[in-house]
């Protein structure tokens, strides 16, 4: 049977040899830090944009709102939730971020789902 995380090689999880009675735990954590980075990888690559098509239904203002909530959460987990931080990432003050959140009814979208 294949080890669990050779299906997450291609996000560069070096191959890991279990010794029968490893109890390192600071070697388990290190492990641990590599997946959730390949996850986190992962995830990211899932979130890619994928433009639509340009037809009738296209709504521009609809797409360029998607694009931005996109962006924010990227940069909002990037930062580890700090506001300050991500719009710092965003060239954006922290103010207009905050109001984005806001209107976006971002973090209650959140505690919802």
């Amino acid at each position: 049977m294949n080890h669990p995380l050779t299906s997450l090689s291609r996000y560069k999880v070096t191959q890991v040899h279990r010794e029968p009675r490893d109890t390192n735990l600071a070697r388990r954590i290190g492990l641990l830090r590599t997946v959730v980075a390949s996850l986190s990888q992962a995830v990211e690559e899932l979130e890619d944009i994928q433009l639509p098509p340009l037809t009738e239904q296209f709504d521009f203002y609809d797409e360029v709102r998607q694009f931005e909530i996109l962006l924010i959460r990227k940069a909002l987990r990037t930062t580890r939730g700090s506001q300050v931080a991500a719009a710092r990432l965003l060239k954006l003050r922290p103010t207009t971020l905050n109001a984005k959140i806001k209107s976006y009814g971002l973090f209650a979208a959140e505690r919802e789902g």
